[in-house]
């Protein structure tokens, strides 16, 4: 059987996707960087739920997504902080209860399709992948196929990934976000490709 990772995600306005996409351009002109985003082969989005599906399950993953879509009204969203992680840098967002029901609502659907499978990164041994699980996050690859959901979910975007992790911390850390604020209204299902990315946008579906 082959496998998927499907991103099923909050799509960003226009201005905010702009905004993303400037900052990543900005900091990768002067990092060595592993994607930038350009809104053509890398897509600005704040994951929902992106685990690995059976490929035969692909439509009805896009079934219950539209199907969630239409009974979900437009989130609200707020910048927090910028954050970074392994070298990733992005924003952190408040985890609203509209969001979060949003996303237990997401998975609980979603989950089943999975099959019970687990990525091939999440089996391999921790140390050499650089990575570090906490029980709780333990708990959910084994129960979802994705570590940081539920009660662990963190709304956020990511605006790049750079070799240089004490540098990633650092621009993070003075991170300049010029939106307080902005309304969501689509959610959107992409196909990912390495480092979390967003490649392809498969469908969208309007929110209310």
């Amino acid at each position: 059987m082959n496998f998927v990772r499907l991103n099923v995600a909050l799509k960003v306005p226009e201005n905010v996707a702009k905004e993303a996409i400037r900052l990543s351009k900005g900091i990768a002109s002067r990092e060595v960087e592993m994607f930038v985003l350009d809104g053509i082969n890398f897509h600005p989005h704040i994951t929902v739920y992106a685990p690995e599906h059976p490929d035969i399950k692909v439509e009805e993953v896009l079934k219950a997504a539209e199907m969630i879509s239409k009974t979900t009204p437009q989130a609200s969203l707020r910048f927090m902080i910028g954050e970074s992680r392994q070298g990733y840098i992005g924003i952190r967002f408040e985890r609203s209860n509209e969001i979060q029901k949003l996303h237990e609502n997401i998975v609980s659907k979603l989950n089943p399709l999975r099959q019970g499978h687990i990525r091939d990164k999440y089996q391999q041994d921790n140390t050499a992948l650089n990575m570090e699980f906490s029980d709780d996050q333990k708990r959910n690859i084994e129960a979802y196929g994705h570590s940081d959901v539920m009660s662990l979910y963190n709304p956020h975007m990511t605006i790049i990934r750079i070799g240089d992790e004490d540098r990633a911390l650092k621009i993070a850390k003075n991170f300049e976000w010029s939106i307080a604020g902005f309304t969501v209204e689509k959610l959107a299902v992409y196909s990912m490709g390495e480092n979390g990315t967003c490649k392809k946008l498969i469908q969208e579906f309007n929110l209310g």
